[in-house]
């Protein structure tokens, strides 16, 4: 059952991870993370959905914080841009942290964030109405072509010791 339990798990992250389209696939790779190790997230506060499965390393928190110093906002934009999360993928308020402690290990997927687009659109098709559905969010034209930069390591982490993570005002 454990087995059965673990294979579904890591297909519904691998799924969750092809869907997005935001990793450079010639740079994922799975590993194995040892502590003692620090890793942040940027979500949004009182989302319904379960919270998300990418992180950051405390290096970007780091380099985010000799860019954007301590404003919190500009923390945040700093972030937003060079970890590419599209407006409206979350309002990218709520900043959490994650630690390992020496000996313990986590499975990890890691790869470079790709450039995503201002907004990402994704359409998809209505249940009841089988008609084709594109949310657009109401500054979708006037933000269409910007692009967020991407490019920096994202960790992904299918299975999250929930009760281990701690929110944070700051990096």
């Amino acid at each position: 059952s454990f087995e059965q339990e673990m294979k579904l798990q890591a297909w519904l992250a691998t799924t969750r991870i092809l869907d997005a389209r935001s990793l450079d696939p010639s740079t994922v790779r799975a590993k194995v993370l040892d502590g003692p190790l620090t890793l942040y997230r940027v979500s949004q506060s009182g989302a319904p959905a379960p919270p998300g499965i990418w992180w950051f390393t405390g290096k970007i928190a780091q380099r985010c914080r000799d860019e954007a110093g301590s404003d919190r906002q500009e923390q945040l934009d700093y972030l937003r841009n060079v970890l590419a999360v599209c407006f409206n993928w979350s309002r990218f308020d709520w900043i959490q942290r994650l630690s390992l402690r020496a000996g313990e290990s986590i499975p990890a997927v890691l790869g470079r964030g790709l450039p995503m687009p201002y907004h990402k659109a994704d359409p998809y098709i209505n249940r009841k109405t089988g008609q084709l559905v594109i949310d657009l969010p109401p500054d979708y034209w006037k933000k269409k072509g910007e692009i967020l930069i991407g490019g920096e390591l994202q960790v992904v982490l299918p299975w999250i010791p929930v009760y281990r993570i701690a929110p944070t005002d700051s990096l």
